[in-house]
């Protein structure tokens, strides 16, 4: 239950720094978040759309692919990532 706490508490504090438009501090949480939970592809989803937001989109395919392994039949991760790959 800590952990997942823990999880929420970050991606609060990734959706506050996206807001006031801080991709490196919103991908900084994310990271912490995925630390501990590392198989939850949801999180790798949120930090990908921080990076794609920064416009770092190598990064942004790094954590779509990672997400897609762990939850290959997500069809909104499928279409994120073509997104990612027409920018």
């Amino acid at each position: 239950m800590e952990t997942e706490n823990g999880v929420k508490e970050y991606l609060i504090q990734g959706f506050l720094h996206h807001a006031n438009g801080d991709f490196d501090q919103e991908i900084a949480a994310c990271t912490q978040a995925v630390q501990l939970d590392p198989d939850d592809a949801d999180l790798y989803v949120f930090r990908g759309s921080a990076y794609m937001s920064k416009g770092d989109y190598d990064m942004a395919i790094a954590d779509i692919e990672t997400a897609l392994r762990l939850d290959p039949g997500n069809d909104k991760v499928k279409h994120l990532k073509e997104i990612i790959l027409c920018q």
